[in-house]
């Protein structure tokens, strides 16, 4: 009951903080600045690392593409192992942006792992808003929504505070908070900024579980770290790719643009093992959250 009342605070919390940031983006909306996509870029991006204490690799493209001055659209695609099982995540997104000021947006996403414990495929999904406000060198990002499937049903958040501390170096910490294990994230991505090199990053995340739902002896929990090339306009900062062109991915894991959800596709499916059998005792059946499930993305959790 404790930790339910804490988890109601921090979501009424998230609920007023996104309601104060969507008043502050839209009283600047008719002051809009740059178009909300320069041009049609996209990313890629490969990461590996472990979740649950598992192995865990996965790759995933982004396309973005300008609707008008002031709106986009984007559509993410991921695939990888968690387990030696297979993962693949696809999402899709409209936004209104300003360069100068914040983003506001819709996202939907569709995840699915085969299970190990009964070699079956398993799906999640989500649908939600967006939100980005842009201060100098910070960004405070905001995703909130419902999911829904083979996962513990009901609504998630996600916050990150990012800071540039140079146009090339983005570190972020943040919070996912969801039905079943939540996590304190931290990143960083890091673009070469050189040469031919200039469009290549390299991030990584860690995401520290609260340990809601944890059994005894069940690791919660991720690190990954990866590569991320962005197509495109060449010649950019870091800084300036993530508010004019690609805005997060929610159909994958990497930190990359990432903005408030990201690490979503290694947090939607957990590893852990199904419970062992009590002798004597009927053997329960495994129910989804015994194999399953946090990108501006993010974690269902169980």
């Amino acid at each position: 009951m404790k930790k339910m009342n804490e988890r109601m605070t921090a979501s009424g919390l998230l609920f007023r903080g996104f309601v104060v940031l969507l008043g502050t983006i839209l009283s600047g909306a008719a002051k809009a600045g740059g178009p909300a996509v320069s041009a049609l870029n996209g990313k890629a991006s490969v990461q590996g690392g472990v979740f649950d204490g598992y192995s865990a690799g996965i790759a995933d493209v982004s396309v973005t593409i300008p609707l008008g001055r002031s709106f986009g659209a984007q559509a993410d695609f991921a695939s990888g192992l968690v387990h030696d099982r297979s993962l693949v995540g696809v999402a899709g997104q409209g936004f209104w942006r300003d360069p100068d000021r914040g983003l506001l947006g819709i996202f939907s996403s569709h995840l699915e792992r085969v299970a190990p414990e009964q070699n079956t495929m398993i799906h999640a999904n989500r649908i939600g808003g967006e939100a980005e406000y842009y201060r100098g060198q910070f960004t405070a990002s905001l995703a909130a929504g419902g999911q829904s499937g083979q996962v513990k049903k009901g609504a998630f958040a996600a916050v990150t505070i990012a800071w540039y501390p140079n146009g090339n170096l983005r570190l972020r910490i943040g919070a996912d908070i969801h039905p079943g294990p939540s996590h304190v994230v931290l990143g960083f991505e890091n673009q070469l900024g050189a040469g031919t090199l200039s469009a290549l990053s390299v991030f990584a995340d860690v995401g520290i579980s609260d340990g809601n739902g944890q059994e005894a002896g069940q690791k919660n929990g991720y690190a990954y770290t990866g590569l991320r090339y962005y197509f495109g306009p060449a010649q950019k900062s870091l800084i300036q790719r993530h508010r004019e062109d690609d805005p997060p991915a929610f159909a994958q894991s990497g930190g990359g643009s990432g903005g408030a959800a990201s690490g979503q596709t290694f947090n939607n499916f957990s590893s852990r093992p199904a419970p062992a059998a009590v002798s004597g005792a009927a053997s329960p059946s495994p129910g989804p959250c015994s194999m399953i499930m946090s990108g501006r993305g993010s974690s269902t959790g169980c």
